[in-house]
């Protein structure tokens, strides 16, 4: 769920300005404005892997916990 919100959070605003810029004037989309999507949806590569990262070890830290748990309730 994090790394869908997180992809549709980065593109979304890539999309609208690219859209807007395609279909409307070009030249009333200011640069400035043009420059912040393009770097939010660039980045999406950066911190996908972040998440990944992050949900993963959750994911192991609680199956180790649980690992644990079930060989001290064996003996």
């Amino acid at each position: 769920m994090l790394i869908c919100a997180g992809f549709l959070i980065a593109w979304i605003p890539y999309a609208v300005v690219s859209v807007w810029s395609a279909f409307g004037q070009p030249d009333s989309v200011p640069i400035q404005v043009s420059v912040v999507p393009t770097l939010l949806a660039k980045s999406a590569a950066m911190y996908n892997p972040i998440i990944y990262q992050v949900i993963d070890c959750k994911f192991s830290c609680c199956r180790s916990l649980q690992k644990k748990s079930s060989l001290k309730k064996s003996r």
